[in-house]
């Protein structure tokens, strides 16, 4: 993205929320804003008024300033620039889901998370659609096979568990998720490798020089 490509961003986010105060329907929070990047400029997409997931777990990854003093300054109004601060590195979320995702699956997968490892090596665990095995936490027990780590079970359709890691560079990062699921992760869940990986990266920005932008 260039800088008027953010530019632009914020220029239809801010319209609409300036619309909803002309509506009496102030906005107070977190709007996540989705848009598209085309031969015709951004395009818009959607908006969270929400914590998007898992956008959310991406910036929150690399906010300095405490996530209690940002909510502070929204409701006093007083968010700027200056007040909020983000650490200059990058990160990388991944979630595992069952092969059947986005439709339900058609019974439960189990799973095992070496917890104690991934926190040795740098990269966060986020526990979402699911539950420990036989509906108890194991989270950080000792599993039979003498490892430590947690056993779980998925639920519904959703994604079940998200890896992040925060490094110098987006590869790194993604180098960094994928290796610790490889290492630390035991059950037939799958993911997206190529997210954030250095050939993605290439492939899209190649895509961007192609249409001209």
């Amino acid at each position: 993205m260039s800088d008027s490509d953010l530019a632009d961003c914020r220029t239809i986010m801010h319209r609409i929320i300036t619309h909803m105060d002309s509506e009496n329907l102030g906005f107070t929070g977190v709007l996540n804003g989705g848009f598209f990047k085309t031969s015709n400029g951004i395009k818009f997409m959607e908006f969270n008024s929400r914590f998007g997931d898992p956008e959310c777990l991406n910036v929150l990854s690399v906010l300095s300033t405490p996530l209690s003093e940002v909510i502070s300054r929204m409701w006093d109004g007083t968010v700027s620039d200056q007040a909020i601060s983000f650490a200059r590195r990058a990160t990388v979320n991944k979630y595992l889901v069952a092969k059947e995702y986005p439709s339900a699956s058609p019974e439960a997968v189990d799973f095992e998370v070496d917890d104690d490892k991934m926190e040795e090596i740098g990269v966060t665990v986020y526990y979402a659609s699911c539950v420990g095995a036989d509906d108890h936490d194991y989270s950080g027990g000792d599993n039979d096979d003498g490892k430590t780590g947690g056993r779980y079970r998925t639920i519904k359709k959703s994604r079940a568990v998200a890896f992040s890691a925060t490094r110098d560079t987006i590869p790194a990062a993604s180098d960094a998720v994928n290796a610790a699921i490889e290492s630390h992760f035991r059950g037939d869940l799958e993911y997206r490798g190529d997210i954030g990986s250095a050939k993605s990266l290439a492939r899209l920005v190649e895509r961007a020089e192609r249409l001209g932008m």
